[in-house]
């Protein structure tokens, strides 16, 4: 077959990185004399351009003597392995969603530090509410399990999140395709990126877009409620897949000219390998596509591939480009106890993996409440992670408060320093795993009750939120329900600093509940400590005063007290 009579082929044309503006349309209308319906996309901050032409063999030699077109090549299909996220077994349900509840949480004085200390220009106070689900799956719990030693998963009454909840952030969904039947907060239609060949612009059935979507502003199953959903429709070509990206990257970027302070979040849940042998200079165009979507800021999400928690290689993009595109956050997958899924891939002692997120049985919002395993579904809630983070009102105290802060530190850098920062391994032989930087006490998410209550302390740039502890429906003695240190002692003692830490919640002073030291350490009977100490015939004063570690009590003869639940009063 001739050259001439061999059939047309669409062509990736690439400009040399140099190109200077009147290069640029010089060579626009070279491209567009051969190919006058030739694509083209070009970059607002890169300032690169690339074009989609259909050539023939000969179009496509003429165009490679151009001194301003660096190559000319066939535009690739990736070989992507979506196919690997599997269907697990279904979680059966029949609520229709989540009962989600917040207060507010007000402000506690912070202690003062001394003069010379840093502590205080760290502290970031919350006056943020907390809500929480009442019935939450273990995937989204695990995300605000605190980093305790003593606490376990099923301590965990629900995910417990900022009530903030992302509002104000957009997430541009990246993926091969558009289902959004299961999401709420969509953007207008108008603003979805769909609008590109050979991918149809909807496919409500595909079950893989719709648990991605899901992840993150889900009736039942999503991280952060109230972020604002783009969709945007990839393709598995590589012109396709540049484009889009360089779409988005601009838009982003048009955002945060007319508003400085608008956060977006891009979540990748799509990924492919180079084929063997395939041109470098393709993955120089889709690194300064990235570089121009990071540009503006955005937090970049990536889904690592499923080939295994031992694959010896990792070569999927995007993930690949890390090196060149370092704000990107490579997500792997763990199960509920912590440990690695089928997901994350790389060499041990090299670090591609970020941090990790539930990816085995993961609910999604379907009707049947269908359950997915793979990356694409642990990195939605590290996406989502990133908008309560970025919609926080003290976002930008804790950004400027946080360890090594540079002023210069775009929100794509410090949302990932923050974020694999504040994660932590559920169990010892895991990977660390995403936590949304709600300080829980345990005892607010596990008791009977579902109300949020109580006053939040001063936070670590580490936390968004304090969640102090519930209320029970039968107030037991302040010692038991987290009181300790904080209480007062038996009946007619001033029970003030008891209901202060507790706001709502009516504790008993008994006999037997351990006290609180006054700021100046008298007799006993002084700071309020009367019924912890004696020093009467037969008392055991050190175990008396064995509650009241840091407190110099100095019991006296007429002191009448106790000792504690098991010892009784002193002198038995």
């Amino acid at each position: 077959m001739s050259d001439a009579t061999k059939p047309l082929e669409e062509y990736i044309v690439m400009p040399v990185p140099t190109l200077k503006e009147l290069e640029r349309d010089q060579l626009n209308s070279d491209v567009l004399k051969v190919d006058p319906e030739a694509d083209s996309t070009e970059s607002d901050d890169e300032g690169f351009v690339l074009w989609l032409a259909t050539l023939s063999l000969q179009d496509k030699l003429d165009l490679q003597t151009n001194e301003n077109i660096d190559a000319v090549l066939p535009d690739v299909t990736l070989e992507y392995d979506d196919a690997e996220d599997s269907l697990s077994d279904a979680v059966p349900s029949n609520r229709a969603r989540d009962v989600e509840q917040s207060v507010h949480l007000t402000n506690a004085p912070a202690e003062k530090p001394p003069s010379n200390s840093t502590v205080s220009r760290r502290q970031v106070g919350s006056s943020e509410a907390v809500s929480q689900g009442t019935d939450s799956d273990d995937a989204r719990k695990i995300i605000s399990w605190p980093p305790q030693p003593t606490a376990a998963l099923g301590d965990l009454r629900s995910y417990a999140y900022p009530a903030t909840a992302g509002s104000g952030v957009r997430i541009y969904v990246v993926d091969n395709f558009v289902d959004v039947s299961s999401a709420i907060n969509l953007a207008p239609d108008n603003e979805w990126f769909t609008a590109q060949p050979p991918s149809p612009p909807r496919t409500p059935s595909f079950r893989h877009a719709g648990c991605v979507t899901s992840k993150i502003p889900g009736l039942r199953h999503g991280i952060a409620k109230e972020a604002t959903i783009v969709p945007v429709l990839n393709s598995p070509t590589m012109y396709w897949t540049a484009k889009q990206i360089t779409r988005v990257g601009n838009e982003i970027l048009r955002r945060r000219n007319q508003d400085p302070n608008s956060r977006h979040v891009v979540n990748m849940s799509w990924g492919g390998k180079w084929a063997p042998g395939t041109n470098p200079k393709y993955k120089t165009d889709l690194i300064r596509s990235l570089r121009n979507l990071a540009s503006g800021e955005a937090v970049l999400v990536v889904a690592t591939g499923n080939a295994g928690r031992d694959h010896p290689e990792f070569n999927r993009i995007p993930g690949t480009l890390k090196p060149a595109v370092p704000s990107m956050i490579l997500v792997g997958g763990v199960d509920n106890t912590g440990l690695k899924s089928l997901s994350s891939q790389g060499i041990p002692g090299v670090a591609w993996l970020d941090v990790s997120a539930p990816g085995a049985g993961v609910p999604c919002d379907f009707a049947n409440n269908d359950a997915l395993s793979g990356t694409s579904f642990a990195a939605p809630a590290v996406a989502g992670v990133a908008a309560l983070l970025l919609a926080s009102e003290h976002y930008l105290d804790i950004k400027a408060a946080y360890a090594n802060a540079s002023p210069d530190e775009t929100d794509g850098a410090f949302v990932k320093r923050w974020i694999v920062g504040n994660a932590w391994s559920r169990t010892p032989a895991g990977p660390i795993v995403a936590w949304n930087g709600v300080v829980s006490n345990i005892a607010c998410v596990a008791a009977d009750s579902q109300q949020v209550i109580g006053g939040s302390p001063s936070l670590r740039p580490r936390q968004l939120a304090q969640c102090p502890a519930a209320c029970p429906p039968v107030p037991p003695p302040c010692v038991e329900n987290g009181c300790k240190g904080v209480v007062t002692g038996p009946p007619g003692s001033d029970i003030a600093e008891c209901t202060a830490a507790f706001p709502g919640c009516t504790c008993t002073p008994q006999d037997i509940t351990p006290g609180h030291c006054g700021p100046v350490p008298g007799p006993c009977e002084e700071q309020n400590c009367q019924g912890a100490a004696n020093n009467g015939p037969g008392s055991n004063t050190a175990a008396c005063t064995a509650a009241f570690v840091g407190c110099l009590c100095t019991p006296s003869a007429n002191t009448p007290g106790y000792c504690g639940p098991e010892l009784g009063p002193c002198e038995q």
